[in-house]
């Protein structure tokens, strides 16, 4: 009986594409409370504090898009550092290259996921070709996240900030749950 109960607490927590994790959702509602009663007893600690909202950000992400959470740490990852040697590049050059690295990069991944599909049915109808579509999952929320990224990093190149050098400061930034919860893929 309690071996049960434990398979579908687990079963109810795992990633399942009929049922994402909603913010009108019974399951949200109690991670929540859960959330912020961990949130509560750890409030005198700003950093525990910070992971504790990051981590459940990136469970909330996990519960919408999988394993798609990974191209969010990845994005964090990625964008800090470019953040960083934006702060630290010298010349315009550099400075140049830093953004047009990201923007690039962020704008591939996003044609990738959202677009792949359209541009190669366009290029099999233009050479007369079958066209089989690709089986890709639209992460939730990528169009917000990738443009807050390329948003962050130009304006570390128009110098209107400097760069964040706390890496928790900046996954808090871009993975806070709430802002996922109003955009669409």
């Amino acid at each position: 009986m309690a071996g049960s109960i434990f398979q579908r607490i687990v079963d109810l927590l795992k990633y399942d594409p009929m049922q994402p994790l909603l913010f009108n959702t019974g399951l949200f509602l109690v991670l929540f409370a859960l959330f912020l009663l961990v949130y509560h007893s750890v409030k005198r600690f700003r950093k525990i504090k910070m992971l504790v909202v990051i981590l459940f950000s990136l469970y909330f992400y996990y519960k919408s898009s999988a394993d798609c959470v990974f191209i969010l740490v990845g994005v964090c990852c990625a964008d800090y550092t470019l953040g960083l040697l934006m702060g630290n590049a010298n010349t315009q050059l550099v400075r140049r290259l830093l953004v047009a690295i990201n923007v690039v990069g962020n704008v591939a991944m996003l044609v990738y996921f959202k677009y792949i599909n359209l541009l190669a049915q366009a290029f099999s109808s233009i050479i007369s070709s079958t066209f089989d579509p690709i089986d890709v999952i639209l992460p939730a929320g990528i169009s917000f996240f990738t443009f807050r990224s390329i948003s962050y990093i130009v304006d570390l190149y128009r110098r209107e900030m400097e760069p964040c050098h706390n890496f928790l400061n900046y996954c808090f930034f871009l993975t806070f749950f709430p802002s996922f919860g109003r955009t669409s893929g």
